[in-house]
């Protein structure tokens, strides 16, 4: 334990309760322990040790930080690990190898070892339940480490080959063997047969597209169904609705491409009239949907506060970001800090939080996209800065004009697949 402490530690990032991290030698900015961050050649302020020394008042000391560490990671610390006020108990830690934050030894392990890339044919075969020695035969024949004469013959060792589980004797290869003889025939037969499959596209159009109802079995009828087929699309109408009388709205949403990939996040603040009061969209860099998600709510949540845009309705596309702000579901650990400032934001003015979907979120989606094509952060005070395609969609909000969303059914009993 004490070999690998080293290299595990850095997989621990510590939320700031009391400030009690350590500075140099451990991961509170999420960057990493910044002994290891900082360039090499430069200086070191031993006299800090706890993350609460740069912190006063309630809030970054600026100075301290900027003659501490190089700006790119003061300004991250000042702009990402929001400090309210220090309360008193030990940071808490969250291990970052587990969506959960806990940790795990198998998490661990996975870690030390340096794993490959899982081949998919491997994976296959370990299956829970299967003996060991089934497993490794399987290895062995897909290594191809099986003294079948093939296999002799190619070690320079003279044999005369011969299948002799074969009614017409043939060459004996690994192939042969177990794949395409009269034998190994007969026996995957039988087991297909146990369990349904006859390897025609029958058998696949009922295992794989188990909604297509009284497909024909005789394969020109079943090609000539198939040709004509059409799904069932169920569609339902969708409003972005403007917000109570005196209320404000703020809409916002995050996009990763890739997840993890390239992210952004976006929002907007309109008045009870629909009028555009302020947007912002800005690219996160390499991140989770997730993490992207829960930024654009905190930005624009934070934004609306400090402009005292209240009472204000917070519309997301997220259902999990949503129930995990209120508690419903457990929070990854790698959101917990936006969303503990969410919480403290929500605490302390008049705010509801709503799920919408994507298609009454258009406005927020389309910002999200739009910083993908801008660097740095984007920001829009009136209707007349916006881009068209925005101006667009604010203008059949105000009108209210129907968004439609479709979806193919997934089943054909006629049910609501948007309940």
């Amino acid at each position: 334990m004490l070999e690998a402490r080293d290299t595990v530690e850095h997989e621990i990032w510590w939320e700031i309760k009391g400030g009690t991290s350590n500075v140099w030698y451990e991961n509170w900015t999420k960057l990493g322990a910044l002994n290891y961050v900082v360039p090499t050649d430069y200086p070191i302020n031993e006299e800090l040790v706890d993350v609460s020394d740069l912190i006063e008042g309630g809030a970054w000391n600026d100075q301290l930080l900027h003659q501490s560490f190089p700006a790119d990671i003061a300004e991250h610390i000042k702009s990402e690990i929001y400090i309210d006020q220090l309360q008193g108990n030990w940071d808490r830690p969250w291990w970052m190898l587990t969506s959960t934050g806990r940790y795990t030894v198998n998490s661990a392990w996975n870690m030390l070892r340096h794993r490959d890339h899982e081949d998919s044919d491997f994976k296959q075969l370990c299956i829970k339940g299967v003996p060991f020695k089934i497993y490794f035969l399987l290895w062995r024949v897909l290594k191809g480490r099986i003294p079948t004469d093939d296999v002799l013959m190619k070690m320079k060792i003279p044999i005369a080959s011969k299948c002799y589980c074969c009614s017409i004797p043939q060459q004996e290869t690994i192939q042969h063997l177990f794949l395409t003889g009269q034998f190994a025939t007969d026996v995957w037969q039988v087991f297909k047969n146990a369990v349904g499959i006859h390897m025609n596209l029958t058998q696949m159009k009922q295992v794989r597209y188990p909604c297509l109802k009284n497909a024909p079995f005789l394969w020109n009828e079943l090609i000539d169904f198939l040709e004509g087929y059409k799904p069932i699309l169920v569609s339902k109408i969708v409003y972005w609705n403007l917000p109570y009388d005196g209320w404000y709205k703020c809409n916002s949403d995050g996009a990763s491409r890739g997840n993890p990939g390239p992210s952004s996040y976006g929002f907007c603040v309109r008045n009870c009239h629909g009028d555009l009061v302020y947007t912002e969209c800005k690219e996160l860099g390499i991140n989770t949907s997730m993490v992207a998600k829960a930024m654009a709510l905190k930005k624009g949540l934070m934004y609306c506060f400090e402009n005292d845009l209240q009472p204000l309705i917070m519309e997301t596309d997220s259902l999990i970001m949503k129930n995990v702000v209120e508690g419903i579901w457990e929070c990854p650990w790698s959101i917990v800090a936006e969303v503990d400032i969410i919480k403290k934001l929500k605490a302390r003015c008049n705010v509801l939080i709503l799920h919408v979907y994507r298609e009454g979120n258009s406005l927020a989606y389309f910002l999200t996209n739009l910083a993908f094509y801008f660097a740095g952060t984007s920001r829009f005070n009136s209707f007349v800065d916006l881009p068209s395609a925005g101006k667009r969609i604010i203008n059949m909000d105000k009108q209210q004009i129907p968004n439609i969303r479709i979806r193919n059914a997934k089943n054909t009993s006629g049910m609501d697949i948007f309940t």
